[in-house]
């Protein structure tokens, strides 16, 4: 067994947190198909990243393009410097990158693409602030691109647990309030202690590792809201999903008439321009 040692165990929950909600390949190419589909062109060079994590999106757009830029956005420094750490940035990338530790309606810095991903934008509780937000997008940003999930059994207080070869990840609705959409929520991890992970301090549980107090509005009303921004363009791409209910994150492009919120789970990406 491991002997827990703080800074390995707060470094651990970046871990998991980007193995479990992150394929950064995956996404940058999402990114900049969607770009090239909705403003043509040969793509955006320059994206920033929003409420960013561990910044492994960011780090995979400068591995794809060699001459791009990114900019992450978090009001707190810890999981960028521990994700600049675990993913090994090279003194090349981190030139290519700028970082602001600052809420994200102070930072206008534009690009060509801004992401708000793992619906870190859900955080805005009221319509009022994050119509302010979106606006600043629309005036900074050629495409912007955020996510959001839903459906009939997923606004609800319950638990969703993933097993893999390296532990169990659970993701719980400790609250739900269907009058106002609001949820408090959490991810925890529980480690094997034959994991992989070990070695770092990682087969550590980890209860609440995160958690996270959001309004999760609908698809419908959140394309409402980008088009009072503004947005003149704006697109559904759903995600597929496994025989197991799991995301691929493989999205495809969605009708906003035909889209269904009441299909029991659902996962999708929004572009706006």
């Amino acid at each position: 067994m491991c002997t827990p040692i703080k800074g390995r165990i707060i470094g651990a929950k970046y871990v998991w947190y980007q193995m479990v909600t992150h394929n950064g390949l995956n996404t940058v190419q999402f990114l900049d198909a969607a770009h090239r589909m909705v403003v043509g062109g040969s793509g955006g060079r320059v994206l920033r990243e929003d409420f960013c994590g561990t910044g492994l999106v960011s780090l995979h757009w400068l591995l794809l393009f060699r001459k791009a830029k990114v900019v992450m956005v978090n009001d707190t420094a810890e999981p960028i410097t521990f994700g600049a750490v675990l993913n090994g940035w090279s003194k090349g990338e981190l030139c290519r990158a700028t970082v602001f530790v600052d809420d994200v309606l102070n930072v206008r810095e534009p690009a060509d693409i801004t992401c708000a991903l793992n619906c870190s934008w859900c955080a805005f509780l009221d319509d009022e602030t994050l119509l302010k937000y979106f606006r600043q997008k629309r005036e900074t940003s050629s495409v912007f691109v955020l996510n959001l999930y839903g459906g009939s059994q997923a606004c609800v207080v319950n638990e969703w647990s993933q097993h893999g070869n390296t532990g169990t990840y659970v993701w719980e609705h400790k609250e739900w309030d269907p009058a106002t959409r609001e949820v408090k929520a959490a991810m925890h991890f529980y480690p094997t202690y034959d994991s992989e992970l070990c070695s770092d301090g990682s087969n550590e549980a980890l209860h609440e590792a995160f958690t996270f107090h959001w309004r999760l509005r609908t698809a419908e009303h959140t394309v409402d809201l980008l088009k009072q921004a503004g947005f003149s363009s704006v697109l559904l791409w759903e995600e597929a999903s496994t025989a197991e209910g799991h995301g691929t994150g493989t999205f495809h492009p969605h009708p906003i008439a035909r889209f269904s919120e009441q299909s029991p789970r659902w996962s999708i990406m929004i572009t706006a321009a």
